[in-house]
């Protein structure tokens, strides 16, 4: 039979163009967010049957504007869907990551992680009647005023500067209702307090401060504010205002139950001595804005803290994306660069370092050919780079460097 040679199809030069195209890139689940700016605007722009918000699974999102979630009820953010729920979700930079405006009510953040933000990470700026919960979330590094903020200035949702707590005082407002279950806070700087509750309503349970430092303490209360405080932990706090909650005249703590405070606590001074624990400010003192300072410190009633295993396994966070410390393009002098530059420096390095380790080895084989009185069975080459030093097998540890007038040619190879 004659031989017919295969004729190439356009089914055969689709499937080849198909196999030669990169791997695509690995693209998100429609169903959550993986990008910052994807979530600010869908929030912003959600429609009325919409109120449930999911974060990918792993995902680290770098923020830059807030969440700002206004007069609107019941929406959630949360990592993972419940039926399968995840708490490896982190939120970077940003001065601050949510607002809570208006009459929002209902609102629900959980199993997210939040850090380094450089303002108030979440700013309850509801009026009265606003609810938000804080569940299973955590706080690392975070710096500014506080990480939580509660107070009734919506003003401060366009903030973008430095945040005065203490000059906020004074307002005759209700503020809104913020819970805090099952949460962590560790390693902040706060300039204030962990949370700062200006006139507002504040409930936290079964939660852990742990590493935390700031003027007030690591929690603040003030302006007629209240707070609720059960089966939480404070440990290895630092504050320079007396007692790691601090609670201003006129303020109230309605429940301390079951909380405990380690022995490691620092904390400052008031005219009856030294506060590390719970601290009510005496009606006349100003213990926030003068030396004169007078009040009441109570003591954290359990001896053990009940959240030590329930906690167990909460790891720190990793680090920051690189996004957030490197420019993806950086300008040269002369207004002439490109990311390109650092990989052909970098191949250039290696090749060099390859080069030359190649003639470290020729020069040391044609020395090797040289008569000489040292057993060779004494001498081993080294490893090491360019083949510029060697070792006695008797003495793996010392590495003797060659001599600057060793010869490195025998007369016959020049």
């Amino acid at each position: 039979e004659a031989y017919a040679p295969a004729v190439a199809t356009a089914t055969d030069e689709a499937e080849s163009l198909e196999s030669s195209k990169p791997a695509a890139e690995v693209v998100p689940p429609a169903w959550c967010f993986s990008k910052w700016d994807d979530l600010v605007v869908a929030v912003r722009n959600r429609p009325e049957d919409n109120s449930d918000f999911i974060i990918c699974p792993t995902a680290k999102l770098i923020a830059t504007s807030p969440v700002v979630i206004e007069d609107s009820n019941y929406v959630t953010i949360q990592c993972g869907k419940d039926e399968s729920p995840s708490n490896d979700c982190e939120i970077h930079g940003g001065f601050s990551h949510f607002h809570i405006v208006g009459s929002s009510s209902g609102v629900q953040i959980s199993r997210l992680k939040m850090l380094s933000s450089t303002g108030s990470s979440i700013m309850a700026l509801g009026s009265v009647g606003a609810t938000l919960n804080l569940r299973e979330c955590e706080w690392w590094t975070n710096k500014g005023a506080s990480a939580i903020l509660i107070h009734s200035d919506e003003s401060l949702n366009n903030a973008t500067e430095t945040l005065d707590v203490v000059s906020m005082l004074g307002s005759n407002s209700t503020a809104m209702s913020v819970g805090v279950i099952d949460c962590l806070f560790e390693e902040n700087e706060m300039d204030f307090a962990t949370i700062a509750n200006i006139g507002g309503s504040l409930s936290v349970d079964k939660t852990m401060f742990a590493n935390n430092a700031g003027d007030g303490g690591d929690i603040v209360v003030m302006d007629k504010g209240t707070c609720t405080i059960q089966e939480s932990c404070f440990n290895s706090s630092a504050s320079i205002k007396p007692g790691t909650i601090f609670i201003q005249k006129g303020s109230e703590m309605i429940e301390n139950k079951n909380n405990f405070g380690s022995d490691d606590i620092t904390a400052g001074g008031f005219e009856g001595g030294t506060c590390t624990t719970i601290f009510q400010e005496s009606e006349g003192a100003d213990c926030l804005g003068s030396a004169s300072c007078t009040g009441i410190c109570t003591e954290f009633p359990a001896t053990t803290c009940t959240l030590d295993l329930s906690l167990k396994g909460k790891g720190k966070p990793s680090a920051a994306p690189k996004e957030t410390v490197a420019p993806a393009h950086v300008q040269g002098k002369g207004g002439k660069s490109g990311p390109k530059v650092v990989p052909i420096v970098v191949a250039t390095v290696v090749t060099a370092f390859a080069v030359f380790g190649l003639i470290g080895i020729i020069f040391k084989r044609k020395k090797s050919k040289k008569p000489s009185t040292t057993n060779i069975e004494d001498v081993e080459e080294s490893p090491g780079r360019c083949g510029c030093c060697k070792r006695k097998k008797k003495d793996k540890s010392a590495l003797e460097p060659i001599n600057a007038d060793d010869e490195l040619f025998d007369d016959e190879d020049v």
